[in-house]
C-alpha cells in the first residue's frame, strides 16, 4: 500500500545560495548574507501535516551561520525599509 504523505512535495520561497538582508537576531541589525542550508520540519498530526522551514545564513565577511525565519529575510532594500517602518511606526 502507498502512503499518501509519500511523493509530498514542497517549495520555498528563497534557495540555497540565495544572497539576501535579514535581520539578525544575535547582532540586532540588518545585515547581508548568503542562504547556505535550509532545515524541513514536518509533523504529522491526525490528517494536518504541519510543515516549518528554517534557513540557515551566512552574513558577508562571517564563518558561521545562524538560522533565520522567513519573515525577517528580505529580497531588496525596498522590503527592508518597509520592515524598519513597520518596526519604529508606533514609536
Amino acid at each position: 500500500k502507498k502512503d499518501k504523505y509519500e511523493n509530498m512535495e514542497f517549495k520555498t520561497q528563497y534557495n540555497i545560495g540565495d544572497k539576501l538582508y535579514y535581520w539578525s537576531i544575535d547582532k540586532v541589525k540588518i545585515l547581508y548574507g548568503e542562504i547556505t542550508g535550509i532545515s524541513f520540519y514536518a509533523t504529522l498530526n491526525g490528517d494536518n501535516i504541519g510543515i516549518k522551514l528554517d534557513y540557515y545564513i551566512r552574513s558577508s565577511g562571517n564563518a558561521l551561520s545562524e538560522r533565520v525565519p522567513e519573515y525577517l529575510m528580505f529580497k531588496d532594500r525596498n522590503d527592508v525599509f518597509d520592515f524598519c517602518y513597520k518596526l519604529t511606526n508606533d514609536l
